[in-house]
């Protein structure tokens, strides 16, 4: 399958957050496709675990690493990315994901470095593309229970579809939904709120400073759902991987292992029943795709596969290894809140179109993610 490129393979990107788990996968991405990476990174203990496994992949040329104090001094980003004849590409990945329960602390802090970056990609004549990553917690609910007496999809009274856009009012979460984020007091059970309420407003930050800048470069956005699989080094596991990783793990503290089951439950699903997959190498090639491809052009690009809750991580972790100590389903042995089936109602069209583009032929699934984890992980079966 033929497209036409926006920036050409070769060419320098800057990426923010690749030493998360989610931005190493998609620095792999990206590098594997032929393009040279800048990672700006905080924690030069975890650049050096970005170099040690791309320079073995791909060679000293193809990734470097540009370390910086505070990543909204507009100094330095300009520099990052203008140094050595420029980048032509921005990926920003990174925000705060302390799951601190102030707003104060997380949500001005993640708005004033997506505009920073912004500011600095404006500043710089050689970017073509900008690239955010956003969450499926910016959207408006698309997950709703089956209902076993009307399983219509069309029906209003169980579902409806999300029909996402740059603008429009019905692709994007509610205003309630960006006040709870600020509700006090500020309790550790609103962390999931203030993290929605700073990926909403960021997001609209980004596409806000492209209608009133009118900047060179195309923005994109990838809205991405829980995103599971292989690590780019071990020593790098973090988000819904490093809960995940901790479950695989078990250990003395159950209540612990037990909570973080309840957690990848989901928070963003009817009642916390549930959430979506996206595997980190199709999020990678999604974002491959909002990066490169030229007809991607001021698109939200949706990442939501399929639907899992915490039961099917634990059925999917007894095969993969019977004999494991892992923490009873949910709703057996006397635990309360039996998962209650749901599905995702959403577009996919566009978002399986790009992965054609690749030879996906959809989406990769839980069990396969959660091997890819283990594998990479470097841990005994």
């Amino acid at each position: 399958m033929s497209f036409e490129l926006a920036i050409r393979p070769g060419d320098l990107v800057l990426i923010t957050g690749a030493t998360g788990s989610v931005g190493g996968a998609v620095a792999n991405e990206i590098l594997k496709a032929g393009y040279r990476v800048r990672a700006l990174v905080r924690d030069e203990t975890k650049a050096g675990y970005l170099r040690e496994a791309f320079h073995a992949r791909y060679g000293q040329a193809a990734f470097e690493t540009r370390l910086v104090q505070d990543p909204t001094v507009h100094t330095d980003l300009v520099d990052a990315m203008q140094v050595k004849k420029g980048c032509a590409g921005v990926v920003h990945m990174a925000s705060n994901t302390s799951l601190s329960p102030d707003p104060e602390v997380v949500i001005p802090s993640s708005v004033n470095l997506a505009t920073a970056m912004l500011r600095a990609a404006a500043a710089t004549p050689t970017i073509k593309r900008f690239v955010f990553t956003s969450s499926t917690s910016t959207l408006p609910p698309f997950l709703v229970p089956i209902n076993n007496n009307n399983n219509n999809i069309n029906s209003s009274e169980t579902t409806h579809s999300v029909t996402v856009t740059a603008t429009g009012p019905d692709s994007w979460a509610s205003e309630e939904t960006v006040q709870k984020g600020w509700a006090k007091p500020y309790s550790p059970a609103n962390a999931g709120a203030v993290y929605a309420s700073s990926k909403i407003l960021s997001e609209r930050a980004c596409w806000e400073f492209v209608a009133a800048e009118k900047p060179s470069f195309v923005l994109n956005t990838v809205v991405p759902a829980t995103q599971i699989g292989e690590l780019v080094h071990p020593s790098l596991v973090s988000s819904a991987n490093g809960l995940l990783w901790k479950i695989w793990k078990g250990g003395p503290d159950a209540e612990r292992v037990k909570g973080l089951l309840h957690f990848v439950r989901g928070s963003i699903g009817v009642g916390g029943k549930g959430s979506c997959l996206l595997n980190l190498s199709d999020s990678g090639l999604l974002h491959l795709a909002a990066l490169t491809h030229a007809d991607v052009q001021g698109e939200r690009v949706l990442g939501i596969g399929e639907v899992f809750d915490g039961n099917d991580v634990i059925d999917f972790m007894k095969r993969m290894d019977p004999g494991r100590d892992l923490p009873a389903k949910v709703g057996s042995g006397g635990d309360v809140g039996a998962s209650e089936k749901i599905q995702a109602v959403v577009d996919r069209s566009q978002t399986l179109e790009l992965l054609a583009r690749f030879g996906r032929t959809g989406f990769v699934g839980l069990e396969e993610s959660l091997r890819q984890m283990v594998a990479s992980g470097s841990l005994e079966a």
